[in-house]
């Protein structure tokens, strides 16, 4: 056979704060070696999954920054404890008494958005549990902000997986 082939290959860094517990994570970030350019999401809370192996909606984001010429992207979330469902983060809250945002949780999220690009909000309509989104908007006050979509109440909305989606600004 002499059909010839073109090889592609990219370097992709994976990088994950966790707290020493392992109950919160602050940040996930991912980059594509020789690319510019860092998209921010700021999402609801982390799921239990690890760096290495990243949810469907970790995943999603980073396609779709890297689809629209971002070569990093970076996660933080309004609440930084890791739980398989929004509904088991409210319930440990409820039940147990547990702080669901974190003790460096407000650095990593100023910290994420220090160089970034674009900062999309997209944390959906939960975002206002414990009036949670309030205070992090406080910390972002001077930011040019985008979501992919707006709930009837105005919060910014959950990605929903489609590449067809823009983001547009959240005023």
């Amino acid at each position: 056979m002499k059909e010839k082939v073109l090889r592609s290959t990219h370097k992709i860094e994976t990088e994950a704060i966790f707290s020493e517990c392992g109950n919160y994570r602050y940040s996930l970030s991912r980059s594509v070696a020789g690319k510019d350019g860092k998209m921010t999401f700021i999402m609801f809370n982390p799921n239990v999954r690890d760096d290495i192996q990243l949810g469907a909606t970790a995943n999603y984001c980073f396609n779709y920054a890297i689809e629209n010429k971002y070569g990093k992207v970076e996660i933080v979330n309004l609440f930084a404890l890791r739980t398989k469902s929004i509904r088991a983060l409210k319930e440990k809250v409820k039940n147990n008494g547990i702080d669901p945002v974190g003790p460096l949780n407000n650095y990593y999220i100023q910290k994420s958005i220090q160089n970034s690009d674009k900062i999309v909000l997209a944390w959906g309509s939960n975002g206002g549990f414990n009036r949670r989104d309030r205070e992090v908007l406080k910390l972002l006050n001077d930011s040019t902000l985008f979501c992919f979509s707006k709930s009837r109440k105005g919060k910014p909305g959950y990605p929903k997986r489609s590449m067809d989606i823009d983001i547009t600004l959240f005023d």
